[in-house]
């Protein structure tokens, strides 16, 4: 929790803290397969956000002219869930392919600052919906003296994410 030393209001001034509840189940698998190692590792996860902090931008009039204050508000409550997976596969000494892969759904269930309204329809901030990555990893077969040189190549994407306080284009991060 804190205090906005510049709040438009009273009801502003004072936040409260955040606070989560998370709750994951997963696997975690290590196996061979025709002399191939494998990993895999996945989950799902929901986590509920009680007085999710946001910074936003209220606009105030002000005597002579208008003002933006920004303003800290914790009476946000959101809902995060998703999918998670990495898995690598090592088909031969040396070599080691991996990819990962995550799905987030975010939004919030409540959003409310008492000099403008509900915000619920706001994105929720720099949670991308789909993440990707693969990587693939090659050891040189070296004497162990002269240490290790490996040679990497990685890929990785996402969807876009929403970083502006209200729904702005200029906050559009594009994946």
């Amino acid at each position: 929790g804190g205090f906005n030393g510049l709040a438009p209001s009273l009801g502003l001034v004072k936040y409260g803290s955040e606070r989560t509840t998370d709750v994951e189940i997963g696997i975690k698998s290590y196996w061979e397969v025709a002399g191939m190692k494998i990993r895999a590792n996945a989950d799902l996860f929901h986590d509920a956000l009680a007085n999710s902090q946001r910074s936003t931008s209220v606009q105030t009039p002000l005597p002579g002219g208008g003002s933006v204050t920004q303003t800290i508000v914790a009476n946000g409550d959101a809902t995060v869930e998703g999918f998670e997976f990495d898995g690598m596969i090592i088909p031969f000494d040396g070599l080691e392919l991996s990819a990962t892969y995550s799905y987030d759904y975010a939004n919030y269930d409540l959003f409310v600052i008492p000099t403008v309204g509900s915000l619920a329809c706001l994105p929720y901030p720099a949670t991308p919906r789909n993440k990707i990555s693969l990587t693939g990893r090659y050891h040189l077969p070296l004497d162990p003296a002269l240490g290790d040189i490996s040679f990497v190549a990685s890929a990785s994407h996402q969807t876009h994410e929403q970083f502006a306080t209200d729904n702005s284009p200029f906050g559009d991060r594009a994946g």
